[in-house]
């Protein structure tokens, strides 16, 4: 079996887009070949603020290969890493320490790193690290229970109208009454 890796700096669209790049997606995860997904702060790429993403490819992982048991592939979403300038983000070493720490060790973060089931990707056929990072991701509401889940999340937004009514009451009473 082949044991090339190959690392692919590219803007997000590629990750998401219907037709062609879809249908490579869906070959790139089927053949088990995508290793991981890293999304990169906006502006880290002199002359495009559009955040990038590292795609890192293992032949390794191949069917017949050395990793071909490996079901799952590691997410990460480092946009928040860094720091910028007018013009231009910047990964400090630090930052690119704790990314690579992250890497080698695939390490769950909430928010921020996981390993996600190839069946998860090849289903929502789309590669955004956050889209696998939502707390939320991958606990779907079975349906018998969605009434109960809505009515809780009512509940609370109730709750939390009434308490930003009161603090509102509590700032406009702070604030002397303006002249006409």
């Amino acid at each position: 079996p082949a044991c090339g890796r190959c690392v692919l700096l590219t803007r997000l669209g590629p990750l998401f887009r219907a037709e062609r790049e879809a249908r490579m997606r869906t070959e790139l995860v089927r053949r088990n070949l995508l290793d991981a997904v890293i999304q990169l702060p906006g502006n880290v790429v002199q002359g495009n603020n559009a955040a990038p993403a590292l795609l890192l490819f293992d032949r390794r992982r191949e069917q017949g290969g050395p990793q071909a048991g490996q079901g799952s592939v590691f997410m990460a979403d480092l946009s928040s890493l860094g720091r910028r300038s007018r013009t231009l983000g910047y990964l400090e070493e630090a930052h690119l320490e704790a990314a690579l720490e992250l890497l080698r060790e695939r390490r769950e973060r909430p928010g921020v790193s996981r390993c996600v089931p190839c069946a998860d990707i090849l289903t929502q056929n789309v590669w955004l690290p956050s889209r696998f990072l939502r707390p939320d991701a991958g606990e779907a509401t079975p349906p018998e229970e969605q009434p109960a889940r809505i009515a809780a999340l009512e509940a609370e937004l109730s709750e939390t109208q009434m308490q930003l009514d009161a603090l509102l009451a509590r700032l406009s009473s702070l604030c002397p009454p303006q002249q006409a």
